[in-house]
């Protein structure tokens, strides 16, 4: 059973996500709350799997709520669930430790249920039209890799590229002709070398390093592959 925490500023939201993951057989809401100092305090004494937070909350916000879970409570998962698809936003989160961001207007309750299991398995679960700008700017940046870091494998290179179009590791497997198992092992490797402690992590890094090619045309490749092995 998922154990999730809610917190978001306006009551009845709050109050329709807990029917959303109530409603589901392997989901159980364990507790809402309305602003970020509640949500912190909740996370601490009912120790859930995943925090669905809010970006927009009186006194401490989602940004800084995330920041502080992810600091006193590393194996929590937090899910961002907002309205704003900012670039601030979205990179604040991220620098927040954030495992996903997706967008209120977006996400169906299917939708919903389905990111909280991805970032519950660390897969991390995100708008992709909210990370692509950030994944472009993060590769103009610059392509100096630090020293003390190692290089990927072509096979790690290309499991990146294609979870920088935002496709899970099943569909990842399913394109490369690989299991599921094998290509989270090679996600585990691939964190180890780049010092990352997420997917879009290291994607990011890989990007800025120069080890992956940019999202666009990484989703060119990835309709190329499927085509091959189809």
């Amino acid at each position: 059973m998922i154990r999730v925490v809610i917190a978001d500023d306006h009551r009845v939201v709050c109050e329709s996500l807990r029917k959303v993951m109530d409603g589901e057989p392997d989901i159980q809401c364990v507790g809402i709350a309305t602003d970020g100092e509640t949500a912190l305090e909740m996370v601490a004494n009912l120790h859930p799997n995943v925090a669905i937070i809010d970006i927009n909350m009186p006194g401490m916000d989602g940004i800084e709520t995330t920041k502080r879970i992810k600091k006193d409570f590393p194996d929590v998962a937090v899910l961002i669930l907002t309205a704003y698809d900012y670039e601030k936003y979205v990179i604040a989160s991220l620098s927040a430790g954030a495992d996903g961001y997706i967008l209120k207007k977006k996400m169906p309750c299917d939708g919903l249920t389905n990111a909280v299991r991805m970032v519950h398995m660390g897969t991390g679960a995100f708008d992709m039209d909210s990370l692509s700008p950030i994944i472009k700017l993060v590769t103009a940046t610059g392509h100096d890799a630090p020293s003390g870091h190692k290089q990927l494998s072509d096979r790690e290179r290309q499991i990146l590229s294609l979870a920088a179009t935002g496709v899970t590791s099943k569909q990842i497997a399913k394109t490369i002709n690989l299991s599921e198992l094998t290509v989270n092992s090679y996600f585990s490797t691939i964190f180890k070398k780049l010092g990352a402690q997420s997917r879009v992590e290291a994607v990011l890094l890989a990007l800025k390093r120069g080890m992956i090619i940019n999202v666009e045309t990484t989703s060119e490749e990835t309709g190329d592959t499927q085509e091959q092995t189809s």
